[in-house]
């Protein structure tokens, strides 16, 4: 049975089981299958507390890579923080459109580059 709700409480149990479709080496493909992977953790932030900083610290990497470049490639830019961070393409991408609609920098969807805004 699956509990679903919106209101755990910080320091709340989780145990979390899913399929997950990991790469294995040296292996035929097609023998391949998803693998349960089962992990426990505990909730120890609340989630629109959580979203925000994670918003911040994309935002601090950003303009981190921007301070010495002009621009940046978004490809390698969204691959890296969906690593970083653990996220979907589609919610980096939320994230970054948010952020340029805050003014904190262009974004070239034609070129794929995320660009510092240069003030006159």
């Amino acid at each position: 049975m699956v509990e679903r709700s919106n209101n755990f409480k910080i320091g709340s149990l989780f145990y979390v089981r899913y399929l997950d479709h990991v790469l294995f080496k040296n292996m035929d493909s097609d023998l391949c299958r998803p693998v349960v992977r089962e992990v426990v953790g505990w909730l120890v932030k609340e989630s629109a507390e959580a979203r925000k900083e994670r918003l911040q610290e994309i935002a601090k990497l950003i303009q981190k890579s921007l301070f010495s470049q002009n621009e940046i490639p978004l490809p390698q830019t969204v691959a890296q923080l969906q690593c970083e961070f653990g996220l979907t393409k589609e919610k980096i991408m939320e994230y970054i459109e948010l952020m340029q609609k805050l003014g904190r920098f262009t974004l070239d969807e034609k070129k794929l580059k995320i660009k510092k805004i240069i003030e006159s």
